[in-house]
């Protein structure tokens, strides 16, 4: 039986975009996706064949920064004599286990700034399209609106680098003016003082000691960068640590050894009880005393 034009344009889609990533979203966790997974998504042109011209990539574009929430939403406009006028919007979205969702929504119009020239709003929708990223496989839009040209952007997943840790064993866990919160939205304790080498805060959401050093008890769960500790454990959703001053050097990163005691916790939304130590015999006993 003879395909139709838009079948063979799908067909040989399919062909040039179906590679797969070698990563796996399914082997991380959630809260690693969202902070580590990238977009990078490049326009191409093909030709009357449906295969790409001498040179297929004509913009390139490297999209990041999901929200805690694991959303990330970013309109493209963008036009060119090659392609003509793109003007997508797509909404990415890392579902509850860690699943991949994509919906693009395409417009025929834009309305510029007149005094900064960038685009400010679509108009006109003309298409929308929804996909599940399956196994961090490659996935393609193909444009509705191009200049009588084949024209397709690709979105290929990336996982960033892990970042480097430094050995920061030695010394004392320190920060001022520090926030507690997750990603449920629950903001477990504010105005926090930290300096020392163990640092133990009982909050109404449970107790986490922390620690640069490894000790009894403990998982090496969290990581620290800047003005910020982030942990993520196995039985609770990422608990982030927000300093006004910095827990180690900028661009710098260290492991952090934490300890979640989920059923010793204050009574109390607003009441807090922090213990520190320089001794992790000390700090421990004082967490069964107390």
């Amino acid at each position: 039986m003879k395909k139709s034009k838009s079948a063979r344009w799908v067909f040989a889609c399919a062909l040039v975009f179906g590679g797969v990533a070698s990563a796996s979203a399914a082997s991380l966790p959630r809260s690693e996706l969202i902070d580590r997974l990238r977009i990078r998504a490049d326009v191409v042109v093909l030709g009357e064949n449906g295969k790409p011209t001498s040179a297929p990539v004509e913009e390139s574009r490297l999209l990041s920064g999901f929200s805690a929430e694991g959303k990330l939403k970013k309109d493209w406009s963008s036009e060119s004599p090659n392609f003509g006028a793109i003007r997508l919007r797509h909404e990415w979205t890392i579902g509850p286990t860690g699943t991949i969702h994509v919906r693009f929504e395409e417009f025929s119009e834009s309305e510029v700034d007149s005094r900064t020239g960038e685009t400010k709003a679509f108009r006109n929708p003309i298409a929308n399209e929804e996909k599940d990223l399956v196994d961090l496989g490659t996935i393609f839009y193909p444009v509705k609106a191009s200049s009588g040209k084949r024209v397709a952007v690709r979105f290929t997943p990336e996982l960033a680098p892990e970042p480097k840790l430094e050995d920061f064993s030695k010394r004392k866990i320190s920060g001022r003016g520090v926030a507690i919160y997750d990603t449920e939205g629950a903001l477990w304790a504010s105005e926090i003082e930290m300096g020392a080498e163990y640092s133990a805060i009982t909050t109404y959401r449970g107790t986490l000691l922390l620690s640069y050093a490894p000790f009894k008890g403990a998982e090496a769960a969290g990581v620290a960068s800047g003005k910020r500790i982030t942990i993520r454990m196995k039985d609770y959703p990422r608990v982030t640590f927000q300093s006004e001053t910095d827990f180690v050097p900028e661009g710098t990163h260290a492991r952090v050894f934490v300890k979640y005691i989920k059923e010793r916790r204050t009574a109390a939304l607003n009441s807090v009880k922090q213990l520190e130590s320089s001794s992790e015999p000390r700090i421990l006993a004082s967490l069964k005393q107390d």
